[in-house]
């Protein structure tokens, strides 16, 4: 079985960049669609809003909930804009889930970067897998950064370890491996990289003079 090197910090980051990048383009077509089909409706909310800011008395919140609900289509407007949130996560999840179980356990962002998603056991990750990385393990690592930056101390130890990893991938038993960083057990530990065409590759360490020592003292001993 192949093992790779875990993926750095800085490959990660890029490729969730690049991920992330093409989800905020997908965004922006689904709620410029919600904006050009509700351009009246939102030109009233904002006249409200900014007439309430203006205003010099303290601002009711029933009374500016209910000068929204008499605005032509309102409720259509907030029906769009909470189906295109349901949308975007509906998108997020096949993205970062069917996408990679139909691509190498790769999403674009990764593919770029040339790293994968596997068990920590370097095996295949699963539907399951995915699953909780995605679902439980975000979860987790949005409520842990609300508890007072928790979370962020512990992303910053786990990204900064000498095998970066997440919570998330802690949470779904995963990890993310650099597909140009293989380790071979038969040779060194540390990995060479395949992208390099050159023959400086690592070979079996070769045994020391004094392991070749008592093997002739066995065979002197033999002979007599």
């Amino acid at each position: 079985m192949q093992k790779f090197k875990n993926a750095t910090i800085g490959k990660r980051l890029l490729a969730y960049i690049i991920d992330y990048f093409i989800l905020g383009i997908i965004a922006n077509l689904i709620f410029k669609i919600v904006n050009n089909s509700y351009a009246d409706v939102i030109k009233e909310v904002t006249l409200i809003q900014t007439e309430a800011a203006q205003s010099s008395t303290a601002i009711d919140l029933a009374d500016l909930i209910n000068q929204y609900q008499n605005i032509p289509n309102y409720g259509s407007f907030v029906s769009a804009v909470n189906y295109s949130l349901l949308a975007l996560l509906a998108i997020a999840l096949l993205y970062f889930i069917l996408l990679p179980i139909l691509w190498n356990k790769q999403t674009l962002g990764r593919a770029a970067m040339n790293i994968k998603l596997v068990t920590k056991f370097d095996e295949e990750a699963k539907l399951p897998s995915l699953l909780m990385r995605q679902v439980l393990g975000r979860f987790a690592t949005f409520l842990s950064f609300i508890l007072f930056g928790v979370g962020a101390i512990v992303q910053l130890i786990l990204v900064l370890n000498t095998k970066p990893t997440t919570i998330e991938d802690s949470v779904a038993g995963t990890k993310m491996v650099d597909l140009s960083k293989l380790i071979d057990s038969k040779y060194d530990d540390e990995p060479y990289d395949l992208n390099n065409n050159s023959t400086n590759v690592y070979a079996p360490k070769e045994e020391s003079s004094e392991s070749l020592n008592s093997d002739d003292d066995v065979f002197d001993f033999i002979e007599k």
